[in-house]
């Protein structure tokens, strides 16, 4: 692969990970959810990586059913920023592991 051709590449991603943003401030605004891009920075790379390996649709509805999950668990097991804590380290895995899935892909694709 040549200089140009990287570069070509580099931009293709960059514009692909802004239409998945868009897609996803559409989903959460749709949803009635907080701002997509007020999000903590951890979650949201999470979310980018994992809607350009499952789709937005699926995205979506992992984050809804996780912070609802979350958000049911008794006061006396923690407050809301313990909750949003969790919720920020589950989604620093998931991001960890969608990440590795998408530099594998690149690695195959790349052959």
């Amino acid at each position: 692969m040549g200089f140009f051709d990287f570069i070509k590449d580099a931009k293709n991603e960059m514009a692909r990970t802004k239409n998945i943003q868009n897609e996803l401030r559409v989903a959460f605004a749709a949803a009635g959810l907080n701002d997509f891009m007020q999000l903590d920075s951890v979650i949201h790379g999470a979310l980018l990586h994992e809607a350009k390996e499952v789709g937005t649709e699926q995205t979506i509805a992992t984050f809804v059913e996780m912070a609802l999950k979350i958000q049911d668990v008794p006061a006396e097991l923690g407050d809301d920023t313990t909750r949003a804590n969790v919720l920020k380290a589950i989604y620093a895995e998931r991001g960890k592991r969608f990440a590795q899935l998408a530099f594998e892909r690149g690695k195959r694709e790349a052959k």
